[in-house]
């Protein structure tokens, strides 16, 4: 049987050479003044995430809030309706109890539309505010 070569590994000329005398920098080679930055930005960072996902969790609560209600109201439509379809005796009253529905209907979507608008339009407004602000104060300054 013949034997598969072996297959070589090459080494990237580009690759830096290591220096096994160099001196390794740590935390306490950093000037405390350095540090305080650093942990400054950190910090804000973090409030900035913080922040966002509060934001973010506040207006899908609102959007579930608004959801529930409008399921309700839509029920309520359809209850009403179905109660009133067994008394219609004529096409007229038919016609007329359909625009009655149609309408509610409309009406509910457009408030259901409107009032999610709204709610992004805060969110959107709260969060530019959150990234404004994280970008508007120097890097030096504790985070709030």
């Amino acid at each position: 049987m013949t034997e598969k070569p072996k297959r070589q590994r090459r080494v990237s000329s580009s690759a830096p050479a290591i220096d096994s005398e160099a001196e390794v920098v740590g935390m306490a080679d950093v000037t405390p003044n350095k540090r305080s930055q650093f942990m400054s930005v950190v910090s804000k960072v973090g409030k900035v995430g913080r922040d966002l996902v509060e934001i973010n969790v506040e207006t899908l609560r609102k959007f579930a809030d608004l959801s529930a209600d409008n399921l309700r109201k839509y029920i309520d439509l359809n209850q009403e309706y179905l109660q009133k379809l067994p008394t219609v005796r004529e096409v007229g009253a038919l016609v007329e109890l359909q625009r009655s529905y149609g309408k509610g209907l409309w009406e509910g979507l457009q408030s259901d539309v409107r009032a999610r608008g709204d709610i992004l339009k805060a969110a959107a407004e709260r969060t530019s505010s959150v990234v404004r602000g994280a970008f508007s104060e120097p890097v030096g300054t504790p985070a709030a």
